[in-house]
């Protein structure tokens, strides 16, 4: 006998309507699919992490190092870093002994690297690892353990050296290694070395004099801010940001050029590319992120505007520093709360955007939000009620079908109690309706397949030659995404 599929009907509503036919029988399902839902396998039942996440980084074969001023990972002993396992759990073959001391949680890794052969770059305020002297700076081995042929350059805290301490890293291709952070000076003993907040090393530590570190800002004694914000480009020039504001001020002026504030372009040998000058507008004028799309930079951190454009919180740039004005065209971007953290550019050409905002063109958002690669809002991304107030989240990484991992200063997400780490899906529309059909036939009722529900009524169950029809996807929620589904299955029906 023939089997004959025919479309019933399509009904746009939130409520599931169900209908019968003559000689037919018609199931009609809704199904809510939010592409920012919370994993709940991810990490299993743990509570995550018992403080900041400051910066992670994915490994070639999935797995997760992170740092942070954290002393356990789901109730085990973490000494403000581990390793996980792309599901969560914690790698054990990383054996980091006592790690970072944990006498202070301010004394704590800040920011970390992967060198290609596996070793792990790792920068922040400490003085040691494992019981090995090392101030500000280390590097292990992918096993955990401290690698000695690696020695920082930095002194130990004193009256002269009073901030030693990095803030994020870069392994560049030639295996040298870029450090930004809070010190001014390198070398053992008074006076030491000006380099100005960033310093080029070699591959074991020591100190490239050939780098032109100016920053101004980093001049001893000049009191000024912090970078923060560390981005290697493909052509070797480095973007910086941060709270500075005098950088290599007589630099720009003999090229009347205006001196960058908070955000600034290196050449690949440390002098300041005075064609980049970006103008950040705004009370406080400051650079938490960059990510790159191509020869684009995307900013985030908190100004309200660049170069007399009000843009709160995002900007994209050209390769020449120039705002890109197709982005968010006529739009105020980001206001509320306190700043964006952390900004990713996915590879489909969206933007992940967190940080601590509550509008977006004055639409209201939740902490995080996915943008078109136009910046309007994804209305299939959902963060619901968001992170927990003012939170901390930086950085933002993809890993894979739109996947992404987060990490910061966060208790809960969306309502749902997390340690300062999360991973968000966003599972293909097929795939996790076809697992959650399949769960609803069988068990007769609503069920939940990676982050998408199914609500059937009447049965779904059926045995033998049951076929059901995909018929549509519809997006009728700005925050939502909710997917309507119609299914109308005919057997032996001749017409």
């Amino acid at each position: 006998m023939v089997m004959k599929r025919k479309l019933v009907t399509i009904l746009i509503t939130i409520a599931a309507i169900v209908f019968a036919s003559a000689g037919s029988q018609t199931a009609f399902a809704v199904v809510t699919a939010s592409d920012g839902t919370l994993s709940s396998t991810f990490g299993g039942s743990g509570s995550g992490f018992n403080g900041t996440v400051n910066e992670f980084v994915v490994q070639p074969d999935g797995k997760i190092v992170a740092v942070g001023n954290f002393t356990q990972y789901n109730g085990i002993n973490a000494p403000m870093i581990v390793r996980l396992n792309a599901d969560g759990s914690i790698d054990q073959t990383l054996n980091v002994g006592t790690g970072f001391p944990t006498v202070s949680l301010s004394l704590c890794p800040k920011g970390l690297a992967l060198q290609p052969d596996g070793k792990i770059v790792v920068t922040g305020s400490f003085r040691s690892f494992n019981g090995n002297t090392s101030q500000g700076i280390v590097r292990l081995n992918s096993n955990g353990s401290f690698d000695s042929s690696f020695v920082s350059p930095f002194a130990p805290f004193a009256a002269w050296n009073t901030n030693p301490y990095g803030q994020r890293v870069s392994v560049l291709s030639d295996g040298s290694i870029l450090v930004v952070g809070e010190f001014m000076v390198t070398g053992q003993t008074s006076p030491g070395t000006p380099v100005g907040r960033i310093a080029k090393l070699s591959s074991t530590g020591t100190l490239d004099t050939t780098f032109n570190s100016n920053l101004g800002a980093g001049v001893p004694g000049s009191g000024d801010g912090t970078v923060v914000a560390l981005e290697v480009q493909p052509d070797g020039k480095i973007l910086v940001g941060g709270t500075f504001t005098t950088l290599s001020s007589s630099i720009y002026t003999a090229a009347s050029k205006p001196v960058p504030i908070g955000i600034a372009r290196l050449n690949a040998d440390g002098s300041p590319d005075t064609t980049f000058t970006p103008q950040l507008t705004g009370a406080m004028k400051f650079v938490m992120d960059f990510s790159l799309s191509g020869n684009q930079i995307f900013v985030a951190g908190f100004f309200t505007g660049v170069n007399s454009t009000p843009q709160g919180y995002l900007i994209k740039l050209s390769s020449s520093g120039t705002l890109d004005s197709s982005f968010n065209s006529g739009g105020a971007g980001f206001a509320g709360g306190q700043r964006a953290t952390g900004v990713t550019v996915a590879s489909d050409g969206s933007i992940y955007v967190a940080g601590s905002f509550t509008t977006y063109n004055g639409s209201a958002v939740k902490s995080m939000v996915r943008l078109s690669s136009t910046g309007t809002l994804d209305p299939n991304f959902s963060a619901g009620t968001g992170f927990s107030a003012n939170p901390y989240i930086v950085p933002i990484t993809e890993i894979s079908n739109g996947d992404v991992l987060i990490g910061g200063a966060f208790s809960s997400y969306n309502g749902t109690a997390i340690g300062n780490f999360a991973k968000l899906t966003n599972v293909p529309a097929d795939a996790a309706v076809r697992a959650a059909v399949n769960n609803a036939n069988s068990a007769n009722n609503s069920q939940s397949s990676n982050g998408v529900t199914i609500t059937s009524s009447p049965a779904l169950a059926e045995t033998g030659s049951f076929n059901w029809m995909l018929l549509g996807t519809f997006g009728v929620s700005t925050v939502s995404g909710l997917l309507l589904l119609a299914y109308s299955l005919h057997r032996g029906q001749q017409g």
